[in-house]
């Protein structure tokens, strides 16, 4: 029964064009060759982690009684969940910090005195 499943071609559609995903699948050094399935399922399978993404975004965004949906609820999403940890590990969705509370070399740097100050 599993070889009958197997031989079955997959069919339905896809938002994310299936040339872009084969494109960043042959990025890959390790990869050597990706079936016309494969590529689509992966395609399907992005899809869905988008959609899980924005709609814990989402929930981020109702749980402040906001309207718009805005990156910092996807960073505070990205921060809260366990599952959405990992791209939070190499800065992929960093939090968002406010101007002002970034630090200015120039401020903070000393001033040197040098000889022409003097004279």
């Amino acid at each position: 029964m599993t070889s009958a499943i197997v031989d079955q071609d997959i069919t339905g559609t896809s938002v994310l064009p299936i040339s872009k995903v084969k494109k960043i699948i042959r990025i890959d050094d390790d990869i050597v060759q990706c079936s016309s399935n494969s590529a689509f399922l992966i395609a399907i399978a992005t899809e869905m982690f988008i959609q899980y993404m924005v709609q814990q975004g989402l929930l981020m965004c109702l749980n402040e009684n906001k309207k718009t949906l805005q990156y910092r609820h996807l960073a505070n999403a990205v921060s809260r969940l366990d599952n959405l940890e990992f791209l939070s590990v190499e800065d992929t969705i960093p939090k968002t910090i406010a101007f002002k509370d970034i630090p200015s070399k120039t401020s903070k740097a000393p001033a040197k005195n040098t000889e022409s100050d003097k004279l």
